[in-house]
């Protein structure tokens, strides 16, 4: 979660400053050597999305990351109102299909950690870039391309 905290700030300035549109699609990829109770967290959200509580969990998530731990999951459930039974099962269920989901996703695409970004072009293959590279003018798809099940280059 340590790096990802200021970079939806910096997509939403450049794609008002390009005026472009970005599609911002979170995807879990916890990182239990950085955090860990990072895969913890990652279960939490994902079980609160089946109650519509996804980015508030999410938020309440990164502004107490120093403090999160797997033993104040009642705390976060009460203070977002969610039924704590619902919430269990879906821990249980279907938030460790997704966070498997995604992990898989970043497996396939050889990303190296978070944040990280595709670009897509008209292809519908996506390119792996830095933020850095984003940012800078032009924006243009680098001719190397990422399909999954092979290697992302530069």
């Amino acid at each position: 979660m340590p790096s990802m905290q200021g970079c939806s700030t910096n997509i939403a300035e450049f794609s008002i400053s390009e005026k472009i549109t970005v599609w911002f699609i979170f995807r879990n990829f916890p990182l239990t050597s950085i955090h860990p109770y990072a895969y913890h967290a990652a279960l939490y959200a994902e079980a609160a999305r089946d109650q519509g509580s996804f980015w508030k969990m999410h938020s309440l998530l990164y502004s107490t990351q120093n403090d999160f731990a797997p033993s104040t999951e009642n705390h976060f459930v009460r203070l977002l109102h969610l039924d704590m039974q619902q919430f269990t099962q879906s821990l249980h269920t279907t938030a460790v299909q997704r966070v498997q989901r995604d992990l898989a996703a970043a497996k396939r695409f050889n990303l190296p950690g978070t944040p990280s970004f595709l670009l897509f072009g008209p292809t519908g293959y996506g390119k792996y870039v830095t933020l850095k590279q984003i940012t800078s003018t032009p924006l243009s798809i680098p001719d190397t391309q990422c399909q999954p099940g092979k290697a992302c280059s530069n």
